[in-house]
């Protein structure tokens, strides 16, 4: 992974078989391809494809607001669209709560327990989700 530009945020088995969550952010967030998701989550490409279209087709998240993305052109339908091929904090957060792993697990109870210990809140502009 090239921690530089995307932040490191991973699952390792320490000497004692016990699993525990590295996050190194890079300006306050973590990017992740397919590729490192599946490894992150420990399961199939088909799976984290799945979960990413069905979070896509909820509109809780648009394709440009997920992290990274290629604009595309869909020449069946002359439809110019976005195809993200990085995936953001917010957004990985989202897939471990649609996914049926151990480590998908792991990382939803790292995520509850550093925002009840910290008492962190995520940055959230209240305009995109219209509640004003």
């Amino acid at each position: 992974m090239d921690t530089i530009d995307k932040g490191i945020l991973a699952i390792e088995t320490d000497e004692n078989n016990c699993k525990r969550v590295i996050f190194v952010p890079v300006n306050g967030t973590i990017r992740l391809s397919k590729c490192e998701l599946t490894e992150l989550f420990g399961v199939y490409r088909q799976t984290i494809n799945a979960v990413i279209e069905a979070i896509l087709k909820t509109n809780v998240f648009k394709e440009e607001e997920t992290g990274k993305c290629r604009l595309i052109v869909k020449t069946s339908k002359i439809k110019i669209a976005y195809e993200p091929y990085e995936f953001g904090l917010i957004f990985i957060i989202a897939m471990a709560f649609r996914i049926d792993s151990e480590n998908a697990e792991i990382l939803r109870k790292w995520v509850a327990d550093k925002m009840l210990i910290s008492k962190i809140s995520l940055p959230i502009n209240i305009q995109n989700y219209g509640l004003n």
